[in-house]
């Protein structure tokens, strides 16, 4: 292999490599745009299934930080966040999100024990990350606390701040509620720097699953909560 030809392939690698580079970055300018977008649909078509049943529902963790701190959703959030009260559930939830498009692939825990269902919106370019979590939240004393589980599902997690109540706000045009006091529910969920942007993830410095000074682990029984 000649000069010429030698120089000739690291020319093209050296091209190949700038246009993938410009169309990733190119990717990441719209990647938030897009998101924002298909969150507000899922959150839109969301609050109207609720409605249609009457059930009062709230901007809850990332989602509430996100509206908080950046009027908007956060761009490296994964999901929806919003939470209803164990006492307004309603089994037709299911059916009325799955009218609106917004399909039930997971349940964790059960309502008596603390639980989370997780829907999506199907054929979109997020693919799994175009997805809403409703959180039913319990009232223990002084306390409301909701439930999950780690990603692996063999450890279950509460969280637990002071009871608060409801505010509307508008959000993007859409009029929702949030925990009022909102400052002192983001404190106890997050800490006094939830002010300060964090990344989530493998490389991230936070983890919903250990970073939120929310977290308890007063389980009174191990309960047989099922999933699926």
């Amino acid at each position: 292999m000649n000069i010429s030809t030698i120089f000739l392939v690291m020319l093209t690698i050296v091209l190949v490599y700038c246009c993938t580079l410009v169309n990733f970055e190119q990717f990441m300018d719209t990647e938030p745009s897009l998101k924002q977008t298909t969150y507000r649909h899922i959150l839109s078509e969301t609050k109207e299934a609720l409605d249609a049943l009457d059930i009062p529902f709230f901007l809850s963790s990332g989602t509430c930080l996100g509206y908080v701190r950046e009027r908007d959703f956060i761009e490296h959030d994964y999901d929806i966040d919003i939470g209803i009260k164990d006492t307004d559930f309603k089994p037709q939830l299911i059916s009325e999100m799955t009218k609106r498009g917004l399909y039930l692939y997971r349940v964790l825990g059960t309502l008596k024990s603390g639980m989370e269902l997780s829907f999506y919106l199907t054929a979109t370019p997020l693919n799994h990350r175009a997805k809403i979590d409703i959180f039913v939240h319990k009232e223990k004393g002084p306390k409301t606390c909701w439930y999950t589980y780690t990603l692996d599902k063999t450890k279950k997690l509460k969280y637990c701040v002071t009871k608060f109540d409801l505010e509307e706000v508008d959000f993007l045009g859409i009029k929702v509620n949030i925990p009022n006091p909102v400052k002192k529910y983001l404190t106890e969920h997050y800490g006094k720097d939830w002010r300060i942007p964090k990344s989530s993830g493998v490389l991230g410095d936070y983890s919903f699953s250990s970073s939120p000074i929310s977290l308890v682990n007063d389980f009174e029984t191990v309960d047989d909560d099922m999933w699926y």
